[in-house]
């Protein structure tokens, strides 16, 4: 049989297989949903009245706080994630089948996952997730008056909002955390108004079509990312293998717990990914002004807008016109310090209240990398040790500025710029926030070299797959589309190391602090300072049994470790005597 009689041949057999699996998912989820039409809010109704199934009866157990019709609600939507966790899955099945032809299997599989995640983001009861009240704030003043000035009206119809749709928000002082008067004599968000300006859309179709305007991140949030994959299927200067491997490298990520957080995180890594894919295409100035646009909101992606304006320049027949037209792409990147510049006088009012080049620092910065709470590793563990083989080859082995080390140095300088935030474990599910926005530069880095590694391009190929794999199971584990935030707790990784060998993990003093002692250790804002601070309230010890496996500890704090832990280790007793260390900190193992 000649070649392409056996591709068409093999196509056949992809196509019967392909059918069969749609149609086996097709019975699966009409048998599931019939049967919880049938019985399902019965047999929750047995469980909250304590008569059905030992196991299902301990499930509920607070009837004397919570009604039956919330744990209805809460088994809906269950139900309704299990069904989409199963349909993404499925596609991962769907893809394997259909190896020689690719761009089928991925415009069925973007298909696919545009069903789910409109069901989701339309149907996912909305949570206020990090700094939701002030982005929902500025939202509901540029429905109000179009401006993202605060007034007494936006606070009553934000709690109007509240009311009528179920949805604590403004459990905090508002005005308070995230307000600041400016200049004229108005309240203005320390957070730009970009973001809450792109969601007005939303809010005003939700308003008209009657539906819970508490969704209104959520599916802007949605719709942002699937612009981006589209980008990537239909626009990008990829292989459909690329392609393939990149869509799902995004989606399977970190990123999809963001998905319903009323945040910037998910704007920024939609807007990075369709930046790169105009890079793939050599379009400068839609690379420029999608990284600008990003930057908006995480002012440490000027630095690839940055690094996109230079390649446009390298690439600019005309270098007059092309200053010109690639500046003019940039321009975005900028109206955050312009509009600081005439409300407040200063060039970030941002930086100025959170932030500071004070406490820059390049090891804070590898924390982004290897750090076991905040950091890549422990959730996209195969594709950094990709991304990180092919930097070493590059830069090491060959010596080459290649664009994958170019991505590698914007990488690092976008990170020692995180570093200079006063919160470094802020609220956040999983890695830190930063984090979440950068993954598309490692996953860009890891496809791009698909084309090039000829001599062993199966088996790397095979280990993009096992990093695909392994994400989506560990972003299954986490709860999936709803996850829930574990900034005040260790991850599995981090508690493993901390109860085995940990004086192998000693990360940044708030991080173990935070995380330890399950709180978040930044006072409310200092007026008189100008900014955020922190109180670390040492001794904090971690235990595993009862037992001391390591201590945060200041030189003074002798005493209390000793009441807590029994002993000090021989090798620290220096540390302690010496009256020099009173108010310096370490970490003191077991």
């Amino acid at each position: 049989m000649n070649q392409p009689a056996h591709n068409l041949a093999a196509r056949a057999r992809e196509s019967r297989s392909l059918l069969l699996l749609l149609r086996l998912l097709f019975v699966i989820l009409a048998s599931g949903w019939l049967l919880y039409l049938l019985s399902g809010h019965r047999m929750v109704e047995a469980a909250y009245n304590g008569s059905s199934f030992d196991f299902l009866n301990r499930m509920i157990e607070d009837q004397h706080i919570s009604s039956l019709q919330h744990y209805i609600d809460k088994a809906d939507q269950l139900f309704l994630l299990l069904n989409v966790h199963l349909i993404i899955v499925s596609t991962l099945g769907l893809l394997l089948l259909t190896r020689h032809d690719v761009l089928l299997g991925n415009r069925i599989t973007m298909v696919i996952l545009s069903f789910v995640v409109i069901v989701v983001t339309l149907t996912l009861k909305p949570m206020a997730r990090g700094d939701a009240p002030g982005y929902f704030l500025v939202t509901e003043s540029f429905f109000n008056h179009l401006a993202p000035d605060l007034r007494p009206e936006d606070i009553e119809s934000i709690a109007q909002l509240e009311s009528k749709f179920d949805f604590p928000l403004l459990n905090r002082n508002v005005q308070h955390d995230y307000y600041f008067k400016a200049n004229d004599g108005k309240l203005y968000s320390i957070h730009f108004w970009g973001y809450s300006l792109l969601n007005l859309p939303a809010k005003i179709l939700l308003r008209l079509s009657g539906l819970n305007e508490a969704r209104t991140f959520q599916i802007t949030n949605g719709l942002l990312l699937l612009l981006s994959l589209w980008h990537v299927v239909l626009l990008a200067a990829l292989t459909e293998r690329q392609k393939q491997l990149f869509i799902l490298l995004l989606f399977c990520s970190p990123m999809l717990w963001f998905v319903y957080w009323p945040h910037t995180e998910v704007f920024s890594f939609a807007f990075v990914v369709m930046s790169l894919v105009y890079v793939s295409r050599h379009n400068w100035h839609g690379a420029i002004l999608c990284a600008a646009i990003a930057a908006v909101q995480n002012p440490p992606l000027i630095l690839m807008a940055g690094f996109v304006w230079l390649l446009g320049m390298i690439h600019a027949k005309s270098k007059r016109k092309g200053l010109l037209s690639l500046s003019l792409a940039a321009l975005p990147a900028f109206a955050p310090y312009a509009f600081s510049l005439i409300k407040y006088g200063v060039f970030s009012l941002y930086a100025t209240k959170s932030a500071g080049t004070d406490i820059l620092s390049v090891p804070k910065a590898f924390d982004l990398f290897f750090d076991l709470n905040i950091g890549m590793l422990p959730y996209v563990p195969v594709a950094l040790l990709l991304a990180w083989w092919v930097w070493l080859r590059d830069g090491l082995l060959q010596r080459r500025f290649t664009l994958a080390m170019q991505l590698f140095v914007l990488l690092m300088a976008m990170m020692i710029v995180c570093t200079g935030s006063r919160l470094w474990n802020h609220g956040t599910t999983g890695p830190s926030r930063y984090v979440i926005w950068m993954l598309p530069l490692v996953f860009y880095v890891v496809i791009n070299d698909v084309a090039r590694v000829r001599a062993v391009r199966s088996v790397y190929v095979s280990l993009v797959w096992l990093a695909i794999l392994s994400q989506l199971g560990l972003v299954m584990l986490g709860g999936g589309f709803r996850s829930s935030a574990n900034h005040t707790r260790h991850t599995y990784v981090a508690k493993f190391v901390l109860d085995h060998a940990p004086a192998l993990y000693n990360p940044n003093y708030e991080v173990f602090d935070d995380r330890t002692a399950h709180r978040i250790s930044m006072v409310t804002r200092s007026d008189s300072l100008g900014f955020f601070v922190h109180d670390h309230r040492t001794p904090v010890v971690y235990r595993r049994s009862g037992e001391c496996r390591k201590a945060m500890v200041r030189g003074r704090d002798k005493e209390a470790l000793l009441g807590l832990c029994g002993s000090i280790p021989v090798s620290k007793q220096s540390f302690f005597d010496d009256e020099a260390n009173r108010d310096k900190t370490i970490y003191v193992n077991y």
